[in-house]
């Protein structure tokens, strides 16, 4: 029997193999390698251009920003606008006030009654007069509820004074300005508030 030794062609099989191995692991290697590259590359080109798309959407941001800042200074501006308009508007409407109150003054006075001091205040006028007789100042107080100008008598203070007369009384009466509603439109020149 002779015996035949086949470890030389076992050893170049398995040598073989072992470079195939290797040869196909670097091929897989290279082949994940370049893999990964191009899976990063693509992601890195998504987030670039998310990044590009992020800055053009701040610029964007900016710029609205900046038109609302315009906004809001022109709604401040209209306020003051506004807030003027009815300033005006106020004026025009208290202008004839003061000339329907001097008219008023000489229709509502009875005799007996003389008008001292006039003082304008907030929203009304302040009396001061002496009165032969306080049924004088409550004809004048009636007149004055009857009047389309002139509303709320109030009398703070009525007093007798001798140095004015024997039977003399000094007042003090308040009342207020109004503006009758049908002479509104006609007064401010068609203008409504």
């Amino acid at each position: 029997m002779t015996r035949i030794n086949l470890l030389p062609w076992r050893e170049q099989l398995r040598e073989t193999k072992k470079k195939q191995y290797f040869v196909f692991l670097g091929v897989t290697v290279l082949l994940a390698c370049v893999l990964v590259g191009i899976v990063d590359y693509y992601y890195a080109s998504r987030v670039q251009y998310q990044k590009e798309k992020n800055q053009i959407l701040v610029q964007e941001i900016r710029k609205l920003n900046a038109k609302i800042r315009q906004i809001k200074n022109i709604k401040v501006q209209r306020q003051k606008l506004f807030s003027r308009m009815l300033l005006i508007q106020k004026l025009q409407m208290n202008r004839p006030q003061v000339v329907h109150l001097f008219d008023e003054l000489t229709k509502i006075v009875p005799k007996g009654v003389f008008i001292k001091k006039l003082e304008r205040q907030k929203a009304g006028v302040a009396l001061h007069g002496v009165a032969e007789a306080n049924s004088d100042v409550s004809q004048l107080m009636r007149n004055i509820y009857a009047s389309k100008w002139l509303s709320q008598p109030m009398l703070n203070e009525i007093k007798s004074e001798a140095q004015v007369g024997n039977q003399s009384n000094e007042f003090e009466l308040k009342m207020n300005l109004v503006f009758p509603k049908d002479m509104s439109a006609q007064h401010m020149g068609g203008y409504v508030i």
